[in-house]
């Protein structure tokens, strides 16, 4: 979960940024049960670090694919996680036992990692991040604290589908900044945060089919 690489030169209050970013807001998805499916479970964990040299090669040039997309807003429910993005999974616990308490249906919904911040830049204990979920229907249910509804803007976008383990979204991440977008002719929107949305979460397949996608917004 979230925006990586040292990719984005920048930090504040907009994108999330990255080189290695990714080393960690993974371990993703621990229970956001929902009253007939979980949705998922994100584990916190930590993640070796990547270096540029390891992020070029055949390996993530064959298991992702990268395309241009414009999307429509998106409405979320959302938990907000400040400190190390190792720890992320716990804002989604946190998610998952509200959205619980109030039997909030979730069939069909979706996990979303956002990232704010470039952890090149910014201390581990003030990285932002929000854990958050997208229900296919707005759910009759008021937002109280920790959760607030937030929306991701819609518009330009690159789609990295990543297939596989988790400990491999770094080196994606890095890939995806440092190597795509300098030569896909297109300029990173660093006032919008790069996120993740998970397809299928460990519970569901084994690490090797893990589909992940990754949008980095495009001015």
């Amino acid at each position: 979960m979230r925006g990586r690489m040292a990719h984005r030169g920048r930090s504040g209050a907009g994108g999330g940024s990255a080189v290695c970013r990714h080393d960690s807001a993974k371990k993703r998805h621990r229970h956001v049960r929902r009253r007939t499916v979980r949705v998922g479970a994100i584990v916190n964990r930590s993640i070796p670090a990547i270096r540029p040299a390891d992020c070029h090669g055949d390996t993530i040039m064959k298991r992702s694919d990268v395309k241009l997309v414009n999307l429509e807003p998106m409405n979320l429910l959302a938990v907000g996680h400040v400190g190390p993005y190792t720890k992320i999974g716990d804002a989604f616990d946190t998610l998952a036992q509200w959205l619980g308490a109030r039997r909030v249906q979730t069939s069909g919904a979706k996990l979303v990692g956002i990232f704010y911040d470039d952890p090149n830049q910014v201390e581990a204990s003030k990285l932002r991040a929000s854990a958050a979920i997208h229900l296919p229907e707005a759910p009759d249910v008021t937002a109280t604290s920790p959760v607030e509804r937030i929306q991701l803007r819609g518009g330009a976008h690159a789609m990295l589908l990543h297939e596989g383990p988790y400990d491999d979204l770094n080196a994606a991440w890095t890939w995806f900044y440092a190597d795509w977008l300098p030569n896909s002719g297109r300029q990173a929107d660093f006032a919008a945060p790069s996120f993740e949305l998970y397809l299928n979460t460990p519970e569901e397949v084994a690490p090797d089919a893990l589909r992940t996608e990754l949008y980095l917004p495009l001015v």
